[in-house]
């Protein structure tokens, strides 16, 4: 049984339709990641499980309790859910120290004050917190800041904990740090966790399913090395990883290949349009990893001759940026590189046409 079902779930906020049907299941031991662009519904998703937002349709199951239904007029307040929730700000209120801050979820169900510094002094401790409870927020980093949002939404042990942005208050070296110690306090408490990200490589590294919204409906879903390795539509091939995008003319299609007319230059790749596309504008995707430099090349398939624009140093690689007729490719490469034109071999396996 899922411990966190929605089904067909539908908002309107302003008159306008912002989620549009959109279903999952989450079960403990797994982190669904939503991800999509500004305005997908991603966030508006979160709330609705949550309860924060009303939807005006579908379903939404919590530990096999239905806590909202629009057909039946189901609608269980937040507090009433078993939800634990991490907001993108912390939400810590600065005249309670880190030990009250956590308790309140338990003084509010009515713990015994005795079971709540128990079992708070054990939240803290694992979180390595253990000796900041007489702190207020003010004196703590952002890192502590956030391990003790967390140690509240866990406190009193939610079936499901939501995680809005937890991540996108930190540093970017923190931010590092706090995606592993993430991953590994989920998989140790064995959570079934949802979050909102709009860090796909926050997704990647933490998630096991990411659901990829677009204009409110659900684009792709799949595990990390689907969503990344076999994007079904265009949207997904740009959005997920750092991508050349490439546009031509579909020349043809054959056993799940596709060529397509960029100038003089004629590409092969992996199908992901129509047969009917053939002849039309078409749109070739490869990610910068997939483009090596070929230097000595005669010019075999998918090799293509462009000049060297410019060159950035990222200290564990180099990044170039080639541009010929029609077309404009960045790739690293693991050294610097001479002026003038190199040969680039884009693999046909690497290479996506819509």
């Amino acid at each position: 049984m899922a411990d966190l079902a929605v089904d067909n779930l539908r908002i309107r906020l302003g008159g306008n339709e912002i989620l549009k049907g959109v279903s999952l299941t989450l079960r403990r031991g797994e982190v669904a990641a939503l991800l999509g662009p500004s305005g997908s519904g991603k966030t508006t998703l979160l709330r609705a499980v949550a309860g924060l937002e009303q939807p005006y349709t579908g379903t939404i199951t919590v530990g096999g309790t239905t806590v909202f239904d629009g057909a039946a007029g189901i609608n269980q307040p937040t507090e009433a859910r078993g939800l634990g929730f991490v907001f993108q700000s912390y939400a810590l209120w600065p005249h309670r120290t880190v030990a009250e801050n956590v308790a309140y979820s338990l003084k509010i169900r009515g713990v015994a004050a005795d079971v709540q510094r128990d079992t708070v002094q054990k939240s803290l401790d694992s979180l390595g917190l253990g000796k900041l409870g007489h702190r207020f927020p003010h004196e703590l980093s952002g890192g502590q800041q956030q391990r003790v949002a967390i140690a509240r939404a866990l406190v009193y042990g939610p079936t499901v904990v939501l995680l809005d942005e937890p991540l996108s208050n930190l540093d970017a070296k923190l931010r590092e740090e706090a995606r592993a110690f993430l991953k590994e306090l989920i998989e140790r408490e064995n959570l079934a966790a949802l979050m909102v990200t709009h860090d796909q490589s926050e997704a990647l590294a933490i998630a096991n399913r990411i659901l990829l919204l677009n204009g409110g409906v659900v684009e792709q879903a799949g595990t990390p090395q689907d969503m990344y390795n076999a994007p079904e539509t265009l949207f997904v091939a740009e959005f997920m990883g750092s991508n050349n995008h490439i546009e031509g003319k579909i020349m043809g299609m054959s056993d799940g290949r596709a060529s397509i007319r960029i100038g003089d230059f004629l590409l092969d790749g992996q199908a992901r349009c129509a047969p009917e596309k053939v002849g039309q504008a078409g749109s070739a995707v490869i990610r910068l990893e997939g483009v090596h430099v070929a230097d000595g090349s005669n010019g075999g398939q998918n090799h293509v001759k462009l000049d060297l624009v410019t060159s950035m140093f990222l200290g564990h690689t180099w990044e170039h940026l080639f541009r010929g007729p029609g077309m404009t490719i960045r790739t690293h490469h693991d050294g610097p590189l001479s002026s003038g034109a190199h040969w680039l071999h884009l693999p046909a396996d690497r290479v996506w046409i819509f």
